[in-house]
């Protein structure tokens, strides 16, 4: 399907994974990777109408330290958490 950006289900996976680096990997240079595209993919999660996909970014930011000043990243929490 061209002009397709993928599926919902694929992005939360997506965001699983990139939270999992972040949560875990001792590499810096793969953390800062990580982190810039996790940071540019989670504003579309809050848009997930598939609970799954939202259970997946979910577990991403599960992985992660939400920094207190990193309004993005609570909002998108607390609209993932509504949706359930």
């Amino acid at each position: 399907m061209a002009g397709t950006g993928g599926s919902e289900d694929s992005h939360g996976r997506a965001l699983w994974g990139l939270g999992t680096v972040l949560g875990r990997s001792k590499d810096a240079g793969l953390r800062g990777a990580a982190g810039r595209l996790f940071e540019l993919a989670i504003p579309a999660a809050v848009e997930f109408k598939s609970p799954r996909a939202c259970a997946f970014a979910l577990l991403g930011l599960k992985n992660i330290s939400i920094p207190p000043g990193d309004r993005a990243a609570l909002g998108a929490a607390d609209d993932l958490r509504i949706a359930f």
